[in-house]
């Protein structure tokens, strides 16, 4: 019997740790959405996950500092893109 594997991605934010997550496999709220600029609209694929909106406003900063990324900010939790990091809707948590 194989063993289980962990996915360490979704358990882990890259300042902030959160072990609750492992157990209940439950996902991050904030989502950093990247692709290359010369990828068709639907490449966009998941960069990076976490709970908090500073870390995702930091990750996503550096993200798209390379002009051939396209870069935005997903909330799972509203289902929207983040367009104002600094709203206090962000801050809530859930």
């Amino acid at each position: 019997m194989a063993k289980d594997t962990v996915d360490f991605s979704s358990c882990f934010g890259y300042t902030k740790k959160y072990p609750t997550l492992c157990k209940g496999r439950s996902a991050m709220r904030f989502h950093i959405m990247w692709r290359r600029i010369n990828e068709p609209e639907d490449a966009y694929r998941d960069f990076f996950q976490t709970n908090d909106i500073f870390e995702a406003k930091d990750f996503a900063m550096r993200l798209a500092f390379d002009e051939t990324n396209w870069v935005y900010v997903r909330d799972t939790v509203r289902d929207e893109i983040v367009r104002d990091f600094d709203s206090p809707v962000y801050r809530e948590t859930v």
